[in-house]
């Protein structure tokens, strides 16, 4: 009786000995796992996420720095054409001060008497622009635009005659010896082209 309470104590001792390192055991592994395999893979995470977001504040930089650069363009580019509307519109100003004025063939003077080309020709040159003499020869000046995409300032050539679109279907040129220097319908008769200087 007392030998058995005694291997029953022991058997008792014994389990909760077993019982104790196993709980250890389980206790030691589960660190194991967590410093090797959990922390390296926190790891590989960790980089994988930092390479992303990289990339991606790399890609949100460049499209904000392309942004701007359109933005700028876009600026550029409306300055450029409000520049080039003002000194169309001051072209045609400068020469409408001449209506009245005669017209004499071979002429270049805005006061005493020009004729089209010449009239044309001594317009542009008081705003540092240099043209040929001839409207043939101002055929192939400038940029060539469609007439629907005419504006003030561009000038007008037909066949052996030319003028300075006003706007408004309108150009200011030396007409003719009877007329002078006056205005007349852009459309009075068949275009040969449009070009644009300014």
């Amino acid at each position: 009786s007392v030998f058995l309470k005694f291997v029953l104590s022991y058997t008792g001792y014994i389990e909760h000995f077993i019982l104790i390192l196993r709980k250890f055991t389980a206790h030691i592994d589960k660190g194991s796992v967590g410093e090797d395999d959990v922390g390296g893979t926190d790891s590989s995470l960790a980089t994988g996420d930092g390479a992303a977001a990289r990339l991606q504040k790399e890609a949100e930089q460049k499209a904000e720095e392309e942004k701007k650069a359109a933005e700028e363009a876009a600026k550029q580019q409306e300055e450029q054409q409000t520049q080039a509307a003002q000194t169309g519109q001051a072209i045609v100003d400068y020469a409408c001060q001449f209506i009245g004025n005669p017209y004499v063939w071979g002429g270049t003077s805005l006061t005493n008497g020009a004729d089209c080309s010449g009239f044309v020709q001594s317009v542009f040159a008081h705003f540092g622009i240099s043209l040929p003499r001839t409207t043939w020869d101002m055929e192939n000046v400038g940029t060539a635009v469609s007439y629907d995409q005419a504006v003030a300032g561009d000038i007008i050539l037909y066949d052996g005659h030319v003028g300075i679109y006003m706007g408004n279907g309108q150009i200011v040129n030396a007409i003719n010896s009877a007329k002078g220097i006056g205005i007349l319908p852009a459309t009075y008769t068949n275009i040969v082209t449009v070009r644009r200087l300014v």
